[in-house]
C-alpha cells in the first residue's frame, strides 16, 4: 500500500499550485514532499533516454491535460494501459522559457 496525500482537485492542477508546494519546502527525510494519486487517461506516450516514459495525460474529469514523466519505468512497464492510476509529485518543467506543470510519477498501475 502506498500512502499519499490524496487527489489534487483538477482545477488546482497548475503551475501556481506546483510553485506553492515547492516553496513549502525544504523537503527531506523528516519533512516528506507531498505526494498525490489519481486516475488519468494516457493521451500519448514515448520513451525518452531509453528508460523513461514521457506521457501526456488527461485527468479523468476531462481537465486538465498535463505532462508526466516516469523515470526508469520502461523496463518495469514496457507496455502501458490507456487508463492509469498514478502516484505523483507536482513539478514544474521549464523549457525554452516556458513553465509547465509536469507530474513526476513515482508509481503507476492500470486503473481498475
Amino acid at each position: 500500500m502506498i500512502v499519499t496525500d490524496g487527489a489534487v482537485p483538477p482545477e488546482e492542477m497548475n503551475v501556481e499550485t506546483a510553485e506553492a508546494l515547492q516553496s513549502g519546502g525544504p523537503w527531506g527525510q523528516a519533512f516528506v514532499e507531498p505526494v498525490f494519486d489519481d486516475l488519468f487517461q494516457v493521451k500519448s506516450r514515448r520513451v525518452v533516454g531509453e528508460k523513461h516514459w514521457k506521457l501526456v495525460l488527461q485527468h479523468t474529469s476531462g481537465f486538465p491535460i498535463v505532462d508526466g514523466i516516469a523515470f526508469n519505468a520502461v523496463e518495469k512497464h514496457p507496455d502501458l494501459e490507456d487508463h492509469l492510476r498514478l502516484v505523483y509529485h507536482m513539478d514544474i518543467n521549464e523549457w525554452q522559457g516556458q513553465l509547465n506543470l509536469q507530474l513526476r510519477i513515482d508509481h503507476l498501475e492500470p486503473a481498475e
